[in-house]
């Protein structure tokens, strides 16, 4: 068939001279369909969206929203209710989410609401696109850019090398972040490093890497301080293991132990069980709030949906302890506030004790693998409730740590209301933590 007759067949002839009159209703755009609706997850308060499109993608967005929590009513043909009370954050890792967001490519758009509303946004890598490759990166890294980060990729540095102090887990650097305003780098896809700034000071903690590549991370730390912030190099918190690989010679490096930063060691079984001369005051303070509240209390496993639960909760603790409390404690509160907005991106393990329905203690953990070490991060409870403290550590690790050897309490802070506290529970060792200090700094810049 000649060319010619080829673009005939592609081509329409118009005649006007005829005059045109009626309505029509054009349909909805189904891209645009896709980011107003995604929108709705900004506000709990009710949304109606009118003339939404009956198309396939439309519809997968609707029905994704609406295992996700939203509340979906379709009002007619062409128009719904959203109203976006309470997200499900379970949901958004279960694999149901992973195929049904995998299936269409505008889920991505469900990021940017959740990430501004609720500090965390998770997707899959989505599909559903016929006509060709489109790169998400832009997605990413326009969060990026705003201020998000990715915590999740930061979990498989950690439990490289043996370490048995609370900073062998990412959670411990998460909740404190604002606190000691911490900034960190990846490199190379061997390792993290982290810097902060304590009373307007400069440090880094020891690179989060495996145990053979720590001498050549500690030289690149080594090196951005002294080159880039024109300072002597400041580890905060190292701990054992690693002072003992570094060797660092004297005549270079001070290493000064740091007492008041060591984390308090115990026994799980013993935590669990309280048997033992040491801890019968535990006991007996676990067996009076037994018998006191007898039929009325409860252990529960919490999860991201119980946010709002441990937050009032949370809130109400805080006031109690009212204006003169120790200035670390509000950085705490808001990391606790910062590990619940993004508790579905984390490794942590939450439990609470409930009487008469009501949550009267929560603990928040996290799990350290290779040293079968539960890690205690958060423990708050009722002061009013005698033996409720007692009832928390001992369930939290009961139902969330059974398989924990050690269980890592973190360290007093130099306060001795918590240093009395923390013997109480008779630990078995100490981790302990040294501050690294490099001497030779200014005979470097002279040369």
């Amino acid at each position: 068939m000649p060319r010619t007759d080829r673009l005939a067949m592609a081509t329409f002839e118009v005649r006007g001279g005829t005059p045109l009159c009626g309505e029509i209703t054009p349909q909805g755009a189904k891209n645009e369909a896709l980011q107003v609706i995604c929108a709705t997850l900004l506000t709990p308060e009710k949304v109606i969206i009118r003339n939404i499109p009956a198309i396939v993608d439309v519809m997968q967005l609707i029905e994704l929203l609406r295992r996700m929590g939203v509340l979906v009513e379709r009002i007619d043909e062409s128009t719904y209710s959203f109203e976006a009370r309470d997200i499900d954050f379970d949901y958004l890792q279960s694999e149901d989410y992973r195929q049904r967001a995998a299936r269409l490519r505008g889920s991505v758009m469900i990021i940017g609401p959740l990430l501004a509303r609720f500090g965390v946004g998770y997707i899959p890598k989505p599909g559903g696109d016929k006509i060709g490759r489109r790169r998400l990166d832009t997605h990413f890294l326009g969060f990026q850019k705003l201020g998000a980060e990715n915590f999740a990729e930061l979990s498989k540095y950690y439990g490289r090398r043996h370490d048995n102090t609370c900073d062998s887990v990412m959670l411990d650097n998460f909740l404190w972040a604002d606190y000691y305003h911490v900034h960190f780098c990846e490199r190379d896809d061997k390792a993290v490093l982290w810097i902060m700034k304590i009373l307007g000071k400069m440090y880094a903690s020891l690179p989060v890497c495996a145990i053979e590549d720590m001498p050549h991370y500690f030289k690149e730390i080594e090196q951005y301080f002294n080159e880039n912030l024109h300072l002597p190099l400041e580890i905060y918190l190292a701990d054992q293991e690693a002072v003992d690989c570094l060797n660092l010679p004297a005549d270079r490096y001070s290493v000064t132990e740091l007492p008041d930063a060591k984390d308090y060691l115990y026994s799980a079984e013993a935590l669990k069980t309280l048997s033992g001369k040491a801890l019968h005051k535990k006991k007996n303070n676990l067996n009076a709030f037994k018998k006191a509240y007898e039929g009325r209390y409860e252990y529960r496993t919490l999860c991201c949906s119980d946010g709002c639960e441990i937050w009032k909760f949370l809130d109400q603790w805080r006031e109690g302890k009212g204006q003169e409390v120790e200035g670390h404690l509000d950085y705490e509160v808001e990391g606790i506030h910062e590990i619940l907005r993004n508790c579905s991106m984390l490794s942590v393990r939450m439990g609470g004790i409930y009487v008469d329905d009501q949550l009267e203690a929560f603990s928040i953990g996290s799990y350290n693998n290779k040293e079968k070490m539960a890690i205690i991060h958060i423990e708050k409870a009722n002061p009013e409730m005698r033996g409720l403290y007692q009832m928390i550590n001992q369930q939290f690790l009961i139902h969330e740590f059974p398989e924990a050897e050690i269980v890592n309490r973190e360290d007093d802070m130099g306060l001795p209301g918590l240093r009395q506290a923390k013997m109480s529970y008779a630990p078995m060792d100490f981790a302990r933590k040294y501050r690294i200090k490099q001497l030779d700094f200014e005979a470097q810049s002279a040369e």
